[in-house]
């Protein structure tokens, strides 16, 4: 289980200074936690609420990163969100915990955050991480960017090159790759640290572990975490990074069967190499239909087309025994889709499909 986000933010739900955060739980281990939280209205530090103390980004290594006065923003931070049988993506706009006043002196053109939670039955439960951030608009600006994410007290953490494994004290493991070539001068250095935790949670006075990659001075910054959790008694995933040109992709091995990650960066046209997308963000299994594109016309790899959009960018998922697209209504879809598939919906409304071999063809 994955708890992503606050899906009707309102400033005072968890009294957070960001809207990225995220708690992570799998077969009894509790393997990321959020403890930041503070409550102007119940006497509590505010400073118990910065960035530090949360699974974010921190820019500069600045405390004081996002906006004091965001708390009392109004509105969705949510602006998309898919949901299928064996996964569900959202993504949230940030750019306003960086810059509640116009007149402020970062503005950042962009600042996102998205969670890819794939939950498909008999096999690892992957989670994706990406986050796009460019701190203000000046050409001359240069800022390093720290992702961190806090860990239970319980767990052991070992960290090796760009990826950390954390192993819960029931057995259960999770695995983690991280990526950033295409942004940064070098793969990221996974690191670790200790934190106590002063928040008035449950978790206070606990010395907890934080796994960090920390970029060197750079305009904008774009990360993508991959982690895939198994059972205790069951061998970990392996991960490895997929070189592709204008994105970061992450691969996720387990029992000889791999899942793909691939997040285009700021800018980016489309993404090419290993993976060929013109996507937003895309996810697949090799060779199986458990697919999905948000905001784009084509997906390849390995010689197969995964999704072809006729027409222009949509929002295409293959789940189960679901096939679903939102876009213009004229586009036709062509998806890979091995598998029996009983429902197939464009925006929101059934209709008819044609079977060619393991691809499925609608509207038919």
């Amino acid at each position: 289980m994955i708890s992503t986000f606050e899906a009707l933010r309102d400033g005072r739900g968890h009294f957070q200074y960001d809207a990225g955060n995220f708690t992570i739980y799998g077969k009894g281990g509790r393997f990321a936690i959020d403890p930041g939280y503070a409550c102007a209205a119940c006497g509590h530090d505010l400073d118990e609420a910065y960035a530090t103390s949360h699974n974010v980004v921190v820019v500069d290594g600045a405390r004081a990163t996002q906006s004091s006065n965001m708390r009392y923003w109004r509105g969705t931070t949510i602006d998309s969100f898919v949901d299928a049988p064996n996964l569900s993506l959202a993504h949230a706009d940030l750019r306003y915990a960086y810059s509640a006043d116009p007149n402020a002196r970062f503005d950042p053109p962009y600042a996102g955050r998205d969670h890819l939670l794939v939950r498909t039955p008999g096999r690892p439960v992957i989670v994706g991480v990406a986050d796009r951030l460019q701190r203000d608009r000046s050409p001359k600006s240069r800022h390093s960017y720290t992702w961190q994410m806090l860990s239970d007290k319980h767990n052991r953490v070992e960290t090796a090159g760009s990826g950390f494994t954390i192993t819960a004290a029931n057995g259960s493991i999770l695995v983690d790759h991280t990526a950033a070539g295409a942004s940064s001068e070098a793969d990221p250095v996974v690191q670790t640290r200790t934190q106590i935790l002063m928040n008035p949670t449950s978790d206070i006075g606990s010395t907890v572990p934080v796994v960090y990659t920390t970029t060197p001075r750079q305009r904008a910054f774009d990360h993508l975490a991959v982690m895939a959790v198994t059972p205790p008694g069951v061998e970990p995933a392996t991960m490895q990074t997929l070189r592709v040109g204008g994105g970061n992709a992450i691969g996720v091995t387990w029992r000889a069967t791999e899942d793909v990650v691939a997040r285009k960066i700021a800018g980016a046209r489309v993404m090419t190499g290993q993976v060929n997308s013109d996507a937003d963000i895309a996810k697949f299994t090799r060779d199986a239909g458990e697919t999905i594109i948000r905001k784009g016309t084509q997906l390849s790899s390995g010689g197969r087309d995964y999704v072809s959009v006729s027409g222009s960018a949509a929002t295409v998922r293959v789940s189960g025994d679901r096939a679903e697209a939102s876009g213009d209504r004229e586009n036709t879809y062509r998806v890979f889709a091995p598998q029996a598939v009983s429902s197939v919906l464009v925006n929101g409304v059934a209709v008819s499909s044609c079977r060619e071999a393991s691809y499925l063809l609608f509207p038919c």
